[in-house]
């Protein structure tokens, strides 16, 4: 470095570059002297190329004519040249027709024409050309020669250069060591002061003055550079510190605060779960609701119409007198028995038999005693029907509810799939149909649906709809059916009967509508008006006719009418509007009336029956529990139903039935009115009975207040008629 006059770091930088980039430009330029010689193996090639034309072109004649001798003495003139190892004639086919090869030439040489017009391998060249004649090519020459003498001194020339571009590389690495170390050692030096700063802490190292270039001075600044960066440092700290404790504080308020978001999310989405399934569960049986049920329905009909092999059906179950359960076990007996309903379904379902299982199956309970069962992927639609008769048998074995063993029968409607469903509630309408006609043929039956049922629903409902005009139409009629005296055969009072005059289907008996009424709640205007008119009537005919000022008139009052809200009050309306005595009116009951509410039941008869109103039990004997019914409510009457008088004509059973009811109701001090007397036989047995009161078509059929009038008028058509047999039978003694 002493050889370097500059003192200045900066200009000992130059000189080291410029000494660096010196070297190379001399390493440069004898590289390129070396690599841009001539290229010996092209010259090699072109001129053994040049050689394989001449003899080419001399050699077509003696091989066209098959001067093969004269051929070969051609080839001989190259043994001269030392660097030709051989020359080669073959014909058009390959073969080989002629050669000439030095003695002392062992090299294997290729017994096929070349491909190329010049080949390498190695040293050896070769250089063929085509031999024609008579302007066609009639063969190929081919010459082989040995370039390693020709290349041994460019070789040569290589190598020397390649050993000086080696020293070259090692005497500029030497020179730039050594520069590097002279000029890097005052870096060292400072680095290590900085690093003595910076592990040891030790801000007042002094600096030896090796030279008098800028790096002494950068030193001196960089000590005091490091004095101004501790303090800043130390500062730095503090604030670090003062940080790291706000942090800490503010890392434990958002974990608190994250872990109460967290749990609130928990939280909200539990709720949002549990209010989605509520949304389609039933929150008494956990079953699906309507609302669940009809989606999973819409999606069979809609792969029923893709696949014309899909199948699927709906059953309709409905309990048979769920009410009485309600009523006589409470509702909380209730819910439990719908609880095991729905738990028995599942259960049921999944024990099918493999030959009526569907792939999937749906349960749910759509309110109050109603449940369905939606049947997916069966393999016929008839073995919806064997699920169905499953489902009974095992509804059919006994519940164990509030201690007691309860046997609840259901009814089941089936519908199944077909082309005529365009949606979900299209089905469960058809199977609410068929379950509507299930429960008309009795408890614990199953129907399935069919046209005539969908026409028969499209009548009811038609019907159901003109009953809500009947009223307003003047279209009911009151008809009057006699109560007769046995003993005196007078008449004692009416049964006032209701018969529907439609506009367009005429006269409808009351089976037809009064259910459909009793069903929608039409009943309870309907019976008003019937109480009212009959009361009406009635009060009529005493005015007209004074010796009939003690006739009575019975009106059959429902259920709903018994144990809603306005009956005693109707009743007292009624009786103020027509000025009827409370005690020439009779209401007849059914004891489905009890088994609807019992206890309303009670307390309401107890109030009418309190005003003075009569009561009587209609078709007694048709029910489970009469005569307990018999204790329970204050009736005045028993009205016998016409199936024990049209059997007791034929056994001595029911006959002797009659007589206990007879001698049973005069011992409480009852009336017994006999319903469906018809023929003569009937009022004979009745009168050895000692039944006291009978109607019947015997008498009369039920007759409009015109015929009644007549009647009142003219005297009672049997009586005439047991006067004539009278006559008869003492002309015949």
């Amino acid at each position: 470095m002493s050889l370097i006059p500059v003192k200045s770091f900066r200009g000992k930088l130059v000189v080291c570059s410029v000494l660096a980039t010196f070297i190379a430009v001399v390493i440069t330029c004898a590289m390129t002297v070396v690599f841009n010689t001539p290229n010996v193996k092209d010259a090699a090639a072109l001129d053994l190329s040049r050689r394989a034309r001449i003899l080419a072109a001399g050699s077509g004649e003696h091989l066209a004519n098959h001067r093969l001798d004269d051929l070969k003495e051609l080839l001989s003139s190259v043994k001269f040249d030392c660097d030709i190892l051989a020359a080669h004639v073959f014909d058009p086919q390959g073969n080989l027709v002629a050669e000439i090869q030095p003695p002392g030439v062992s090299i294997h040489l290729s017994e096929s024409p070349p491909k190329r017009d010049i080949t390498w391998r190695g040293d050896l060249l070769t250089a063929s050309s085509q031999v024609w004649y008579n302007k066609k090519p009639i063969g190929t020459l081919a010459l082989y020669s040995d370039t390693s003498a020709r290349q041994a001194p460019y070789r040569a020339r290589i190598a020397m250069a390649i050993i000086a571009g080696v020293l070259a590389i090692l005497l500029s690495s030497l020179l730039a060591i050594r520069f590097s170390r002279k000029m890097a050692g005052p870096i060292d030096e400072l680095r290590e002061i900085a690093d003595r700063i910076a592990f040891d802490h030790d801000n007042v190292i002094p600096a030896s003055r090796t030279g008098n270039d800028e790096l002494v001075d950068l030193t001196d600044r960089f000590k005091s550079l490091m004095v101004e960066i501790q303090m800043r440092d130390l500062e730095l700290q503090m604030a670090h510190d003062q940080l790291e404790k706000r942090v800490s504080q503010r890392t434990a308020e958002l974990e608190a605060q994250t872990a109460t978001l967290n749990q609130e999310v928990s939280e909200r989405r539990r709720v949002e779960k549990q209010l989605w399934h509520n949304a389609l569960h039933d929150g008494l049986t956990n079953l699906p609701n309507r609302s669940l049920l009809m989606s999973r329905l819409e999606q069979s009909v809609d792969r029923a119409k893709r696949l014309d092999t899909y199948y699927f059906a709906v059953l309709y179950m409905d309990l048979d007198d769920f009410k009485i359960i309600n009523d006589s076990l409470g509702h909380q007996a209730g819910d439990d028995l719908l609880r095991g309903i729905g738990d028995r379904l599942q259960t049921c379902l999944r024990k099918l038999d493999m030959t009526s299982r569907p792939t999937d199956t749906t349960t749910a309970r759509l309110g109050g005693d109603e449940f369905v069962v939606l049947l997916d992927g069966l393999k016929r639609p008839e073995d919806a029907v064997s699920v169905a008769q499953r489902i009974r048998e095992v509804m059919n074995q006994p519940f164990q509810i509030a201690n007691r063993e309860i046997v609840s029968r259901i009814s089941i409607g089936i519908a199944t799939s077909d082309h005529t469903h365009q949606s979900g509630g299209d089905i469960l309408r058809d199977a609410d149909t068929a379950l509507y006609h299930a429960k008309a043929e009795g408890k614990g039956c199953y129907a399935v649906f069919n046209s005539q049922m969908r026409e028969k629903a499209i009548a009811r409902l038609a019907l159901e709809t003109d009953m809500h005009k009947m009223i307003d139409n003047g279209e009911l009629r009151l008809v009057y059916q006699p109560i007769v005296s046995l003993e005196s055969g007078l008449v004692e009072g009416f049964e006032a009967l209701v018969r529907w005059d439609h506009p367009e289907k005429g006269i409808i008996s009351p089976a037809e509508f009064v259910p459909i009424a009793e069903e929608t709640g039409l009943i309870v205007p309907l019976g008003n008006w019937v109480l009212l008119e009959a009361c009406r009537q009635l009060q009529q005919w005493r005015e007209r006719f004074e010796e009939h000022r003690r006739m009575t008139v019975s009106v059959n009052v429902s259920s709903r009418q018994i144990v809603g809200d306005e009956m005693v009050k109707v009743l007292e309306n009624t009786l103020e509007e027509t000025r009827l005595p409370c005690e020439l009116l009779n209401i007849e009951i059914t004891e489905t009336v009890m088994i609807r509410d019992f206890e309303r039941a009670q307390i309401v008869l107890n109030e009418i029956k309190s005003r003075g109103i009569g009561l009587r039990m209609d078709d007694f004997g048709t029910g489970y529990s009469s005569l307990s019914y018999l204790h329970a409510v204050p009736i005045d009457a028993i009205k016998l139903d016409q199936t024990f008088i049209r059997n007791a004509a034929l056994d001595g059973e029911h006959g002797s039935t009659i007589q206990a009811v007879v001698t049973l109701a005069k011992n409480r001090g009852f009336k017994v009115i006999a319903e469906g007397v018809e023929t003569i036989d009937h009022l004979m047995q009745l009168q050895a009975l000692e039944c006291e009161y009978a109607q019947g078509y015997f008498f009369a059929k039920p007759m409009l207040a015109s015929e009644v009038e007549d009647m009142l008028i003219n005297g009672p058509s049997w009586l005439k008629h047991s006067s004539e047999q009278d006559e008869v039978s003492s002309e015949h003694r």
